[in-house]
């Protein structure tokens, strides 16, 4: 029990870490892309690049966290993944009405869809890697 709760705790951490890291980058990069808020306090929406830059770098680190937390439950990896996916997607659904408005709305909405499944998509990556393709193990070995 411990060990599957802190399997996805780790997972969220290491894509919220992840997250935090490359929007930081991309801040100091490309500065000039992301616009401080006016006197309103709304900020204009990055360029459509960052946009495509920062949904591609999502989506990466949802596989990734889908993959770390399936490795670390060791067992029933897809299950472990998909109690991750649903953190990921409640949040995600959250943040979206919370924020609406601040960012364009089929940017936010294909980010709160898309993420979960492919956080889920991860587990299944990690299970397939774990599997052993054939029944062929040791049978072109030496032994």
């Amino acid at each position: 029990m411990f060990r599957s709760v802190l399997s996805v705790v780790l997972g969220f951490l290491v894509m919220a870490l992840t997250t935090f890291a490359y929007i930081a980058l991309l801040v100091v990069a490309f500065p000039d892309s992301f616009s401080v808020a006016d006197e309103s306090g709304v900020a204009p929406p990055p360029s459509l690049a960052i946009q495509l830059v920062t949904l591609f770098l999502d989506f990466a680190t949802a596989v990734f966290g889908g993959f770390f937390t399936a490795a670390i439950a060791g067992t029933n990896p897809r299950k472990h993944a998909l109690a991750l996916a649903i953190l990921i997607g409640t949040l995600g659904l959250i943040n979206t009405i919370s924020a609406f408005g601040s960012e364009p709305v089929v940017y936010a909405w294909v980010r709160t869809i898309l993420a979960p499944f492919l956080v889920y998509g991860g587990g299944v990556l990690r299970e397939k890697f774990t599997k052993p393709a054939t029944g062929l193990e040791g049978a072109f070995s030496d032994d």
